[in-house]
């Protein structure tokens, strides 16, 4: 027994997956898509915000899944770490971010305006309960390891990568319809979304809200809920910049399905060229 826990001890310390252990400075760390059932990424995304995070970068993303395939590299100037998590919500991205702030140095904070993102405050998949001893082992570690080892011996494509962001495997679907439901705000989430939010603009660090694109038609069978949703953030939370990629600017963007994977995600193509567009709106916007 004793030689498998130091065994343990030894790997979990020399593969580090979580940045915890040694100096995260300049490592290239990820979660992975191997998950134990009922886990996804937010537990592995919690220990990477304690130490990795803060130590490689200045700049956070925070939305949910419609932003998670975005690729904060494209956006230059800045070295951004991409906090979306699948169906997140602002509790769970305060829960996150509260983690790099301990430590860290931001500049820049892209705060995305979904209505996923206030729609609930529930802590999914064991976000409240992760200890940071996790890192010494834990059955998510463990996952963590193995995945590694598979990539490794090219048994499994990396999907996750090191700015946070990921690859989303949606089903094509063009004539999504949403659900009523949707427009129903959380007050707790959209609070913990506030808190948040002042808690950012208290470390120095710039606000820039982004309303995500949707399939056009998704838009126009919807429009008046979302003026109205946005209306009601931009009165609920602080003032600061608003790229709004609904607007008519970005019509041509917005009516192309080949940049939409459901109406609401990115299909590869699209998250590429949005994450380029959101590069020249920002500095555009910053740099004036």
């Amino acid at each position: 027994i004793f030689a498998f826990v130091s065994g343990n001890l030894l790997l979990s310390y020399s593969l580090d997956v979580y940045g915890i252990l040694r100096d995260p400075r300049g490592r290239s760390l990820a979660t992975s898509g191997l998950h134990i059932p009922t886990t996804d990424d937010r537990i592995s995304k919690y220990l990477l915000n304690q130490r990795y995070v803060p130590s490689n970068f200045d700049g956070l993303l925070i939305g949910s899944s419609t932003t998670g395939n975005w690729n904060p590299d494209r956006i230059h100037g800045y070295r951004i770490y991409n906090e979306s998590l699948a169906a997140g919500n602002a509790t769970e991205e305060k829960t996150l971010v509260d983690q790099a702030l301990r430590t860290g140095h931001f500049k820049l904070a892209l705060c995305v305006l979904s209505p996923y993102v206030v729609g609930s405050h529930t802590l999914k998949e064991g976000l409240g309960q992760v200890r940071r001893r996790e890192a010494l082992g834990s059955i998510n570690s463990f996952g963590e390891e193995g995945a590694k080892a598979l990539a490794a011996l090219h048994l499994q494509q990396n999907t996750f990568f090191p700015n946070g962001s990921r690859e989303l495997f949606v089903a094509m679907k063009l004539d999504k319809e949403l659900s009523p439901d949707l427009f129903q705000t959380d007050p707790q989430a959209i609070a913990d979304y506030r808190s948040l939010i002042e808690t950012l603009e208290s470390h120095g660090v710039k606000i820039v809200y982004v309303m995500p694109p949707l399939y056009q038609p998704l838009y126009d069978a919807n429009r008046s809920q979302l003026e109205r949703f946005l209306q009601s953030m931009q009165t609920a939370l602080p003032t600061a910049p608003l790229i709004d990629f609904t607007g008519p600017e970005y019509a041509a963007y917005n009516s192309n399905p080949a940049n939409f994977s459901d109406g609401l995600h990115m299909s590869p193509a699209g998250s590429v060229e949005i994450s380029q567009i959101l590069n020249r709106k920002l500095h555009a916007l910053l740099d004036q």
